[in-house]
């Protein structure tokens, strides 16, 4: 059994000058620090302690490179989240600064850098009222929302949808949809496989019947399954097994494509039952039950994908996605389809 090594240090210098050598040492990825106390002063998060005739006193820190720039009010943001910025930081002065004057000086700070960032007057003013409010502070127990929705946003719309809502205890979150950032960067490097994840895909047989399935997980895997099942003679989870079992045809495995791709699974499942529905005999079960009444609706759409000509071709030998086309969907028209344009 090892001994537990005990560092017993005196002072600040000792840590400094014993301690941390030994201790950075051991592990080049891991690394000690120490904030040592500068001119009676040491900062703790965003918190600057200062030491003062034995008294500590208590204000905002910031570090030598804050630039004090925040969201600009002309940025396109709901209102409330460039409210709410203004009284996050009144209240955080509120409650770290530890006298009236080091309050009032941050407050000064605060209207400075927000006036820079074309805040008007009005605002500040309502944000300090909220801020400075005690019952604001106050965990009020809501009444809990009948329902939540998700929708674009668009200034002045929006907002007004979140008031008709409100009224009905419906909650409403606004998201972004394109913006400069997400056009620009690109975090992680292109994965092939994530690429193939989420998607709507098809198989066809050889008696021209094709199954149509959804999966979140990357195609190939899915269909790899598919033809362990067929390889193995196993009937249970693969409607394509139990169809090779009953009639002894031939999947075309390698004219395998992506249909749809689709992150949310609700929609993807819809869109799964959509194609299945434009198949005259699809080896799969939708798992919704779509309407004869669009089915016109549901054909013309189909119609007008595929009249762009795009497609996506699944290659089960090197994991990658060939594009014939710029998009990722094609459909086969039905017999009756061609049928009505004859």
């Amino acid at each position: 059994m090892a001994q537990k090594k005990i560092y017993w240090a005196r002072s600040a210098s000792d840590l400094a000058n014993t301690f941390f050598p030994l201790g950075n040492s051991q592990v080049n990825t891991i690394q000690f620090t120490l904030e040592v106390e500068n001119d009676n002063k040491l900062p703790f998060l965003d918190v600057l302690v200062t030491k003062s005739d034995k008294v500590w006193h208590t204000s905002v820190y910031k570090k030598p490179m804050a630039t004090g720039q925040y969201l600009h009010y002309n940025s396109y943001h709901p209102d409330h989240v460039k409210l709410g910025l203004a009284i996050g930081l009144i209240k955080r002065a509120r409650k770290i600064c530890s006298d009236e004057k080091t309050f009032k000086e941050e407050l000064g700070r605060i209207e400075t850098n927000l006036k820079d960032s074309g805040y008007p007057q009005y605002v500040l003013k309502k944000a300090m009222d909220k801020a400075m409010n005690v019952r604001s502070d106050i965990q009020v127990e809501a009444e809990p929302a009948v329902d939540t929705v998700c929708i674009p946003y668009i200034r002045n719309l929006s907002e007004k949808i979140r008031r008709i809502n409100k009224k009905h205890n419906i909650r409403t979150v606004f998201k972004s949809t394109r913006t400069i950032r997400s056009q620009l960067t690109k975090v992680k490097p292109n994965n092939l496989d994530q690429q193939n994840k989420n998607v709507v895909y098809k198989v066809p047989c050889s008696c021209d019947r094709n199954y149509i399935g959804q999966t979140s997980r990357p195609v190939k895997t899915r269909i790899e399954e598919h033809m362990k099942k067929v390889k193995n003679k196993e009937s249970y989870g693969s409607k394509i097994s139990e169809h090779v079992l009953e009639t002894g045809h031939n999947i075309k495995w390698t004219d395998s494509c992506v249909l749809y791709k689709e992150q949310n699974w609700k929609k993807r499942n819809f869109a799964e039952s959509l194609f299945m529905a434009h198949e005259k005999q699809p080896l799969s079960r939708p798992s919704k039950e779509i309407n004869p009444v669009y089915m016109e609706v549901v054909e013309k759409e189909l119609q007008e994908l595929n009249i762009k000509g795009n497609n996506r071709t699944i290659d089960l030998t090197h994991k990658k996605v060939i594009k014939p086309g710029d998009n990722a969907v094609h459909i086969r028209r039905s017999d009756r389809i061609r049928d009505r344009q004859k």
